[in-house]
């Protein structure tokens, strides 16, 4: 069994990020062994987090990979126009400077952009599994309370039907006793 912080550690992430995935994936499952108010997790527990981790390592990566084409392909644009607006600029008398700069901040400002709205999509994706997970959630813990409620008619039901057989029993040793008891007064009179 490991801690949450060995976990990070060895894993070179924040304890705070597997803190996190255990509060959202394995909490909700089953309670994790405390000593001392520090947390454990058998082996399995430990698999789900690592597969989180993955998975987001994964995407960022991912992420870093579109950034990265995102670059090379508007550097190599950015050398075309520039090469473009040196020749032009030669020819017009503009200064180098000014369009360079004037262009970097447009190209600055279409990459951000772009960027942000990779982290919109991504977000929206995130909420969508994140309603949809709350949405399990309610649906069972509807039907758990409707299977409580069942237990609780059957546990009742139950104890009716032994109270029933109780006072029967009950009565049958009430009379069992009143005949022997006239059996015995008759016994005693005839003797």
């Amino acid at each position: 069994m490991k801690t949450l912080k060995q976990i990070a550690k060895e894993n070179k992430v924040s304890k705070q990020q597997v803190y996190r995935i255990y509060k959202s994936e394995i909490e909700s499952l089953h309670e994790a062994h405390q000593v001392n108010g520090v947390i454990h997790l058998d082996e399995s527990d430990e698999n789900i987090i690592l597969e989180r981790l993955h998975n987001k390592t994964i995407s960022k990566s991912h992420q870093e990979e579109e950034i990265k084409h995102f670059n090379e392909v508007h550097q190599e644009e950015e050398t075309k126009q520039f090469d473009e607006a040196d020749k032009s600029s030669e020819k017009q008398g503009f200064s180098e400077k000014t369009t360079s700069k004037s262009h970097q901040e447009e190209e600055m400002k279409h990459f951000g952009e772009a960027l942000q709205k990779q982290m919109i999509d991504i977000l929206h994706e995130q909420l969508k599994t994140k309603d949809r997970q709350i949405e399990e959630l309610n649906q069972r813990l509807a039907e758990a309370q409707e299977l409580q409620r069942a237990n609780q008619v059957l546990l009742h039901q139950q104890k009716e039907k032994s109270k029933l057989v109780e006072n029967v029993e009950e009565n049958s040793r009430e009379e069992k006793q009143e005949v022997e008891i006239r059996k015995g007064f008759w016994k005693n009179l005839f003797k």
